[in-house]
């Protein structure tokens, strides 16, 4: 953040170069260091610069690191907006980069906020990141395609967007984190371990920051441990969690996520305590729907081991009008 403080500072005033950087900025501050309203103000002012110069690149540049920011951050329906700003942009002035990030956290964001992904969406992300060329937004887009397979029950599409995803970036820790679940799903047990033990393998070789590899992991395993019916053990080492929970830097959704595992970990093992810890943590979430798994489902089993069985009833029932909604036909049942 430094060198880019020195680099703003000898920018000219209103240039569009300065508008990149100061949206260079926002990204930093808010993917890197986690700070949302440290992000917020170079966004605003990189996108005044871009109307003042009626820059349309650098308009549709900021706007999608800032939809990122946003869907990071848990605020699905800020970037579902944002990104919607950027695809009603005339297609012969599109910039492909941005089309994809836009294209990217609009199919989560709607996910997110529970808004069903349209077939129409999710092949136009796939098409666009082709035309790219870009490994990493194919993988996404792949990955993207396999969400929406998975959450309708359609497994034999969730495993070939899956594997397409993979191929294009092996040992992604987001397939890595994801295909598991259609494995779980299907009662391909060993298969799922392989691909959370691949995901394990490569902890040791990942900076000790906030990343998405820990939360993965934990997310993961926890998930694993309840189908399984059986605690992992021995048990993940606990600065996995702290990485990401005690981080001054992490996004909101990598902390859901990682109080995702927990939750699930927690009623495994039949803990109380770490059962009222994950209830705690994601009531505070934001979102209902957290990367992988239906909040409010969560909530329920938590709640009932706690004892509080209204308070279960009435997660269940907010879960089921949410994959009602969304169309999760495996969630709902």
């Amino acid at each position: 953040m430094d060198m880019m403080q020195v680099a703003l500072d000898i920018a000219p005033s209103g240039s569009s170069a300065k508008g990149q950087l100061l949206a260079n900025y926002g990204w930093s501050a808010g993917m890197e260091e986690g700070d949302y309203p440290r992000a917020e103000i170079p966004f605003q002012e990189a996108l005044e610069i871009a109307s003042e110069n009626g820059d349309g690149l650098l308009l549709q540049r900021t706007l999608a690191q800032a939809a990122q920011v946003d869907l990071y951050h848990d605020r699905p329906n800020d970037a579902i907006e944002k990104s919607k700003q950027i695809l009603r942009t005339q297609p012969v002035d599109l910039d492909l980069t941005a089309e994809c990030a836009a294209r990217f956290v609009f199919c989560v964001g709607a996910d997110h906020a529970g808004e069903p992904v349209g077939q129409r969406d999710l092949d136009a992300f796939i098409a666009a990141a082709e035309r790219l060329g870009n490994r990493m937004w194919l993988h996404f887009a792949f990955m993207v395609s396999e969400f929406a397979a998975r959450k309708r029950g359609d497994w034999e599409n969730a495993r070939y967007f899956g594997n397409r995803g993979l191929m294009v970036a092996p040992g992604s820790p987001g397939s890595l984190s994801t295909m598991p679940l259609t494995e779980l799903n299907t009662g391909e047990f060993d298969r799922a371990e392989e691909l959370l033990q691949e995901l394990l393998g490569q902890i040791p070789g990942t900076p000790v920051n906030p990343s998405f590899h820990y939360p993965a992991v934990v997310m993961v395993s926890g998930i694993s441990s309840w189908f399984n019916g059986s605690p992992r053990e021995p048990a993940l080492p606990s600065s996995y969690t702290e990485i990401v929970l005690f981080s001054p830097f992490a996004v909101p959704i990598y902390v859901s996520v990682a109080n995702v595992g927990l939750g699930f970990d927690a009623l495994v093992r039949h803990d109380t305590e770490a059962c009222q810890r994950a209830y705690d943590a994601l009531t505070g979430s934001k979102g209902i729907f957290v990367y992988v798994v239906v909040v409010a489902r969560l909530l329920g089993h938590l709640a009932h081991a706690l004892g509080n069985v209204p308070q279960a009833v009435e997660h269940f029932e907010d879960s089921m009008a949410f994959c009602a909604k969304a169309g999760y036909r495996p969630e709902y049942a």
